[in-house]
């Protein structure tokens, strides 16, 4: 079933409902059997299994910006509050696969900052890109944070500093780490 999304005219309600979930450490999952579909889609509208055909359907309400698949668990990075808002009403989570049936959702840490982006593992740690920050967070897989890596120099959010860049991905090629930044232009 295909959906058409509103999210303008909804966007009072759509925040209210993602801050009360973080305040209740509530994961509003929908349908969580992806049996026939391709992949999953993390966006700002929601997480989604999608097929090539065109059919979709949201497993998740939320704003996600970040997936990562390892073994029978996706990792997700959710944002609670705009992003483009200071109030640190970002979260990880973990949710476990069992066949094509998405269980078990676990709040794995909490108080990050919303405008965190990409997640990967390396090296056994869930990292995650603090956009905003300019900084890589390591977490264990249980939600431990282990260290901060500040990348660049930390200049104000969204500057329009030449010193500004916006990191977004993080991935591991041939052995070394890599990062994908841009600074608006």
């Amino acid at each position: 079933m295909s959906q058409t999304f509103t999210f303008k005219k909804q966007r009072p309600v759509t925040d209210a409902l993602a801050r009360h979930a973080y305040l209740h450490d509530r994961v509003r999952l929908g349908n969580c059997d992806i049996s026939g579909f391709d992949c999953l889609v993390a966006s700002r509208q929601g997480l989604f299994a999608v097929a090539r055909d065109g059919r979709n359907e949201q497993v998740a309400w939320g704003s996600f910006f970040g997936i990562r698949r390892y073994r029978d668990q996706l990792y997700l990075f959710e944002a609670c509050d705009r992003p483009a808002s200071a109030t640190a009403m970002g979260r990880i989570l973990r949710l476990s696969l069992k066949g094509d049936l998405i269980r078990d959702p676990v709040i794995l840490a909490k108080g990050l900052d919303n405008n965190c982006h990409q997640i990967a593992i390396i090296d056994h740690l869930l990292c995650v890109v603090d956009t905003a920050n300019q900084k890589i967070i390591r977490f264990t897989l249980e939600g431990t944070t282990v260290d901060e890596h500040f990348i660049l120099d930390r200049v104000a959010r969204n500057s329009e500093s030449d010193n500004y860049r916006h990191i977004n991905s993080i991935a591991e090629i041939d052995g070394k780490i890599a990062l994908m930044l841009h600074n608006g232009s």
